[in-house]
């Protein structure tokens, strides 16, 4: 309950927060809901840091729950397109979602700006993804430039 208490009174900055979220992935944590709603705390109501950033980087490379990655790819929203660029990555390369019913699609809400953006890493993102849905949507969204 103390996490949530320091929240609401904003005193937990980025790096702490950073610090927090990589203790827990090596800590085998047994509760994947956990990280998930710190993923999301952590984004409301404020830019996210670098820092937080790359650890969010790390959750999406390395986390097994499903839970998690979708608080990834909803952080992302509040992201900048630089910051998001290797957590998508990251998040594309999960092979396993590509038969749930909310993360490609959240996947591709989280990529769909960069791929706007930059089309040298869009071609990259089209390569490297294993999800068919996400990668349909990176096509198309290539061929209306």
């Amino acid at each position: 309950m103390a996490f949530f208490e320091l929240k609401t009174e904003r005193e937990m900055e980025d790096r702490d927060m950073a610090t927090f979220l990589a203790h827990m992935a090596k800590t085998e944590m047994k509760f994947p809901y956990l990280p998930a709603v710190i993923i999301r705390a952590t984004g409301e109501n404020k830019i996210v840091g670098d820092a937080l950033a790359k650890v969010f980087v790390m959750y999406a490379q390395s986390v097994k729950s499903p839970i998690v990655r979708l608080a990834l790819a909803s952080a992302c929203q509040r992201l900048t397109v630089e910051q998001r660029k290797p957590i998508v990555l990251a998040l594309l390369a999960h092979e396993e979602d590509k038969d749930d019913a909310n993360l490609p699609l959240m996947d591709w809400y989280a990529a769909e700006p960069i791929v706007a953006a930059d089309p040298a890493w869009a071609a990259e993102a089209l390569a490297a993804c294993k999800i068919p849905k996400v990668a349909e949507f990176i096509a198309r969204r290539m061929s209306e430039k």
